[in-house]
């Protein structure tokens, strides 16, 4: 192996060939182009091996090696994760070895055997460009995913839009700012910014101005819609992008919103205003001093349209502070429009209201509505209550409601009315709902603590200013105590004082603070935003905000503070103010988003779902809004049917046909499912292809969940969801899902009872009154009571009060015996002959039939618990064509049987269980059996040597289908251990549409396959032998070019030119005789099929000469090197019928001749408009060796023509063309619309 160093600037490459003079050839011609440094290596082993040890710039392989080929060395590279450029040079120019080089990884393919020099030069080119490539793609990967990971991980909106207002690109942080779940989704709905976002329009038209002006805007402050409808305020950074001629393409910018801090920096104004007046510690603080109403109100919005439950904020006495949310017709507009209603209401509330440390208190309202109250305090002063309730008491009754609206003066009819629009909600779910307004009424006297004591703070830091001389140690005192953290800061951020207490936040004490920037402990996220935030305290501007100090343990905690510029002497000196620790109140808003989001989410869903007409728009209408409110991409149920422990899909949305079929239906109680459905635990997963790689790559889904549906504790089915286009499932999703299917279960499994009594009831009418079956029923002393349309059909009665009342135990069919066992209780089952004569000279009932008639009759006494009969039913068939079948069947059987006992073929017939109905004696002698007794014991679907041999599973195919197996070859072991092969004929056995069982005809073909594996293996050996010979002659050949090449730019007498050029010529024609003889071995490699011959000529005949081919709707039956017929019919016009300028090809059956089957043969004719052919020349040019070139091309032409029967022949006229015809035989062409059956072979 040589393995010179290669230098830097030079491509590296590695060459692999087990011909070490081909190595020294591709090494000598590639590193003259002078960019290449060569290694080489005799065989792929030591090449995987140096290959771990170096990294080249392209490798190149020879296919056909020892040990290991070319092809099983790239997979081997491949699986490595190696993307090196990989060129298969070789050889071997079969199709399917350059497909499945091409399949492999191979990212060329380039065939040996040709002129060395344009060859290698081609090579060359191609290493160039293979390398240049890869190094371009590495290049531009690297760029996207940098460029992806800042634009879809940027905490900033950044945006992309045409000057007119159209969103090009956005990223996700952008469209969550809007409330919309991803780009593409606020994309596609919002067309016209300027009107759609934009509160102002006019506002826009500024923003629009001023980039159009100046090319960029900074802090441009805007009020925008949220999705939802409500105002959000924006920062927008923008520039305008130009082409060369200086118009406007697009704007492009950042934005980042600022809501909550204007917000919070207007309600603190207004707090502090409230607050900070002077008042005694006892002196009156209301609800409105401490909280923004427009806030409140907000968060109790929300919270009513999350739970569905009315809820508002009162005071002490009742009266409200805010307008009350999702307030039901009832109170609003009936109780509460009468003096009378709101006094009672007010001093109701009143009392559901008082604090109570214990939890919620849950009462009932003068008007018999559930309501539920928990008190708002601060220094333990009762200053509001959230109140929750107008639900439904299903005990209270609607003659209660009238009443006390008529006492109140109210119209008790309307209320009554008013009363049923309300929902019921579960007592269990009410209880949840008002724990979660004990939990934040409490949250709300803590805040309220905050806020008083923030004010009080305040005040008292203003006196302690004014008096700071007189009072410096009383302040200091205060300083020290505080629960929230007084700061000082020097104009350049240093902290100056810090109050102890931050020590019990962050872990730091005081003395680690002061001296060093303030920004040192800020969260590095947040540190920009407090150095902007310092410079506006600095010029005047004051407003609360919030942001995260480090903790010493690496962690950080959530602050809200409020600074004001320092003075000291009359000068700015820095900034004073205070923290306070808000992380409670941080971790509360999340738990209230997340929880409100669930609950309407999942309130929503059992919504939709009630609102179902049937069981399966219930279905649709799950599936809907699940993937509506989750933004799934597909979904689908599956219900468990009990009785045969599956669980199969009942309606899905957008779930691939494939995985429908391999996942329709599935096992319950077999894993991944049984955890689901017989735990009942939930599967939820981000990463989808972990637990089925298979279907997440052919489905494109990355995250999938799966949660049980749940009804009075038993796990009723599942509902499933996946998506594509987003990776990770939210706490919230997960909470949602779950959720979902507890709720849902119960109402799927009412729906799901209903839906089967309906069609339950619609079955069993349509069966009586369908049935062909006569349908009797009697009463208890066994009169006729009533009867189905067959009955009236098959006895001969128009109208049914005819023969009401008939007695039955007066029927003359009925025996004693029958009578007997019909008293005692028993069933009764006869057939008899029925006389219709009889019945109209005894004057039975009046019929319109006469004769008779077989029928089999049933009669089934009706019973109770205890053996009582009540009645009987009496089913009636008419069997008249039966029994005639039967004897004609019998008659049949007769005469059939004789046949098949002398045939020479094995004939059997077997029920639908596979049990043996008829065998002849050639079974038995096939099957080495001791005879006929013994072979019928044998079932065909259960005997374990048919199971292997796979005839069992045949055989079922046929019973089930009904569809026959014709010519069917299989090797079958018998049990009495004979091995024979067999040639097997299965026909089904039908009555009507109904397969009884099978007819199977077998014919021992053992002698025949044992020939024909022998004449295989002998092939196979020579074409192996003539393969290795072919290749190891091209190398060597090839390697005589190379050197033939190199010895020609060397000084030599022109004789010894004159040798060269003839070893050259000698060369050549090695080359094309070892070419020939692969194209000859590849005849009748593959089985013949149905090709046309139309693509086959155009594929190969696109050239100077124009082909018109008048054969589309033809197909023959050829070998698949039918297209070299064609290449090699057009390359012989084109290089000998001087003068062509034209092709024609037709086809059409052959006039007056037919083949064994009595169709016709079908005539194919290539002309061209040339030279023709000579006479003496028309059968001699088809012989190997006679022509111009190859002499080989006609030759070859006939031979893979005769592989399926067809002959050619040479029939034009010298001097206007050459005319050859393809006769092909009748049974091997075809036209492809309605092929002719008896056509084909």
């Amino acid at each position: 192996m040589n393995d010179p160093s290669s230098g830097s600037s030079k491509i590296s490459v590695l060459y692999v060939d087990d011909e070490p003079s081909l190595l020294d050839i591709g090494k000598i011609f590639l590193e003259r182009f002078g960019d290449f440094k060569v290694t080489t290596c005799e065989n792929a082993v030591d090449a995987l091996k140096l290959l771990k040890q170096k990294q080249f710039d392209a490798v190149i392989s020879d296919y056909q090696m020892p040990e290991c080929d070319g092809l099983s060395f790239l997979r081997h590279f491949r699986e490595r994760g190696d993307n090196t450029p990989f060129i298969i040079f070789t050889g071997k120019g079969r199709e399917d070895v350059v497909i499945e080089a091409l399949n492999s990884g191979a990212d060329f393919y380039l065939q040996k055997g040709g002129n060395p020099k344009p060859q290698f030069a081609e090579l060359a080119n191609k290493i160039r460009y293979a390398v240049s490539k890869k190094k371009s793609e590495e290049a531009l990967i690297k760029s996207e995913e940098k460029y992806f990971s800042l634009f879809n991980n940027a905490i900033l909106g950044i945006f992309r839009t045409t000057p007119k207002g159209v969103y090009l690109d956005i990223n996700p942080a952008f469209a969550r700012i809007y409330g919309y779940n991803t780009p593409k989704e606020m994309i596609d709905d919002i067309h016209n910014i300027r009107d759609q976002l934009y509160v102002n329009p006019e506002v826009r038209d500024t923003f629009r101005h001023i980039l159009d002006t100046k090319g960029e805007v900074k802090n441009f402050i805007a009020e925008n819609r949220h999705r939802d409808g409500h105002s959000i305020w924006i920062s927008i950074n923008a520039t305008a992008i130009k082409d060369d001629s200086s118009e406007e393409i697009y704007y492009e910018g950042t934005i980042e919103e600022i809501t909550q801090q204007r917000a919070s920096m207007e309600a603190l104004e207004r707090r502090i205003i409230a607050l900070t007046r002077p008042f005694e510690s006892n002196g009156e603080i209301s609800f409105e001093d401490l909280f923004s109403r427009d806030e409140i109100q907000r968060l109790q919005d929300e919270f009513a349209e999350a739970t569905g439950v009315a809820s508002v904020i009162i005071r002490p006495d009742g009266t409200p502070v805010t307008k009350a949310s999702k307030s039901t017709r009832l109170c609003s507009e009936i109780l509460r429009k009468t003096e009378k209603g709101v006094e009672n209401c007010n001093k109701s509330n009143s009392v559901t209201g008082r604090p109570d440390k214990n939890g919620p208190t849950i009462s009932q309202c003068p008007c018999g509505l559930m309501s539920a109250g928990a008190g708002i305090t601060v220094n333990n002063r009762h200053i509001a209550s959230w109140i929750i309730g107008q639900v439904r008491n299903e005990n209270y009754s609607e003659d209660k409601i009238r009443e006390y609206a008529q006492e109140i003066g109210a119209d008790g009819e309307k209320a009554v009315i008013a009363y049923r629009e309300i929902a019921s909600v579960p007592e269990e779910q009410f209880r949840k709902i008002a724990q979660v307004i004990y939990t934040l009424s409490k949250k709300l006297s803590d805040l309220a603590f905050q806020n008083v004591s923030q004010a009080r703070t305040i005040r008292d830091l203003k006196a302690a200013r004014t008096e700071l001389s007189a009072s410096e140690e009383k302040l200091r005192s205060l300083f020290e105590n505080l629960k929230e953290i007084y700061y000082i800061l020097d104009e350049n951020g240093t902290v100056i004082e810090i109050s102890p207490n931050i020590e019990s936040v962050t872990g730091y004490p005081p003395s680690e603070y002061t001296g060093r920037p303030y920004y040192e402990f800020v969260h590095p996220d947040d540190r920009k935003e407090r150095k902007d935030r310092f410079r506006e305290i600095l010029s005047g501007k004051i407003r609360p905000t919030e942001f995260r100090l480090l903790r010493r343990d690496g962690s950080s905690v959530w602050v809200r503070t409020e600074a004001r510029p320092a003075i000291k002497d009359g000068h700015l000196s820095g900034i004073q103010g205070i923290f306070t620790e808000i992380e409670d109140l941080k971790m509360m808003e999340e738990k209230l988003k997340h929880h409100s989001r669930t609950l309407a989410a999942v309130n929503e869903m059992i919504s939709a779902a009630n609102r179902a007409k049937d069981l399966p728009s219930l279905f649709e209408n799950i599936i809907d809004r699940t993937l509506s409110l989750l933004d799934f991409d597909a979904g689908g149920i599956y219900i468990i049917d009990e009785e045969s422990g599956t669980a199969s899909v009942v309606c899905s949305r957008n779930v691939p046909q494939f995985l429908l079929e391999e996942a329709g239906k599935i096992t319950a109680d077999r894993e991944p499912y049984y955890s689901l459905f017989m735990k009942g635990e939930t599967i939820i997963t981000d990463h989808y292809e972990e637990i089925s790689p298979e279907h997440a790559e052919r489905s494109g889904f990355s995250s999938m969940a799966s949660v049980p549906l749940v009804s009075k504790g038993r796990v009723i089915g599942a509902l499933n969801v996946a998506g594509k286009k987003r990776h990770e499932i939210t706490d919230e999703e997960r909470e949602t899902l779950i959720s979902a299917g507890e709720s849902l279960g119960s109402t799927i499994e009412r729906f799901t009872a209903e839906d089967k009594l309906r069609k339950s009831e619609e079955q069993y009418r349509a069966i009586y009154d369908n049935s062909t079956i006569a349908i009797e029923l009697f009463d208890s002393a066994g009169r006729l009571i009533h009867v189905n349309p067959a009955c009236l059909e098959i006895f001969g009665v128009s109208d049914i009060e005819d023969i009401k009342g008939f007695p039955l135990f007066e029927d003359p069919n009925v025996t004693d015996e029958h009578k007997e066992k019909l008293l005692r209780g028993e069933t009764v089952r006869y057939e008899v002959e029925f006389d219709f004569d009889t019945v109209i000279s005894l004057n039975l009932y009046p019929t319109i039939k006469s004769g008779s008639a077989w029928l089999d009759v049933l009669i089934t006494p009706l019973k109770t618990d205890d053996g009582t009969v009540t009645g009987y039913l009496v089913h009636v068939q008419d069997i008249t064509d039966k029994k005639v079948v039967e004897d004609t069947i019998k008659k049949s059987e007769e005469k059939y049987r004789s046949l098949a006992e002398n045939s020479p073929v094995g004939i059997l017939t077997c029920d639908r269980e596979g049990t043996i109905t008829y065998v002849n004696q050639r079974v038995a002698e096939i099957l080495g059996s001791p005879g006929i007794e013994k072979t019928a014991e044998i079932n065909l679907l259960h005997t374990k040597n048919l199971i292997v041999s796979g005839f069992a599973d045949i055989l079922r195919d046929v019973i089930d289908t009904g569809k026959p197996v014709l010519k069917t070859e299989m090797k079958y072991i018998s049990v009495w251990g004979r091995e024979v092969y067999l040639r097997i004929h299965i026909i089904p056995l039908q009555t009507g549409r109904n397969t009884r069982g099978a007819m199977i005809i077998i014919d021992d073909i053992t002698e025949r396959k044992r020939t024909e594996k022998a004449l295989l293996i002998s092939n196979k050996k020579l074409q192996l032998l003539s393969g290795i010979t072919r290749h190891d002659i091209l190398n060597h050949v090839m390697v005589i070019g190379g050197y033939l090449d190199l010895a020609g730019n060397k000084e030599m007498g022109e004789k010894l030119k004159g040798y060269c050029n003839n070893i050259r010529i000698a060369n050549d024609a090695i080359k094309r005789q070892i070419e020939f003889t692969r194209e000859y071995d590849e005849l009748g490699a593959k089985e013949p099929d149905w090709y046309s011959p139309c693509p086959s000529a155009d594929k190969n005949g696109r050239g100077p000469v124009n082909i018109t081919c008048e054969c589309e709707d033809i197909e023959i039956f050829a070998d698949p090197m039918i297209e070299k017929v064609f290449y090699n019919l057009y390359d012989n016009t084109i290089r000998h019928s001087r003068g062509a300028d034209e092709i024609r090809i037709s086809c059409g059956p052959k006039g007056g001749k037919t083949g064994e089957t009595g169709h016709p043969d079908c005539l194919i004719i290539f002309e061209d408009n040339g030279c023709g052919v000579l006479d003496e020349m028309k059968e001699r040019i088809f012989e190997r060796g006679v022509g111009e070139n190859t002499g080989l091309g006609l030759f070859l032409i006939r031979e893979i023509l005769a592989i399926t029967g067809i002959t050619i022949r040479e029939n034009g006229v010298h001097g206007k063309g050459a005319r050859f015809e393809m006769t092909v035989p009748a049974g091997a062409w075809r036209i492809q619309e309605g092929p002719d059956i008896d056509n084909q072979p």
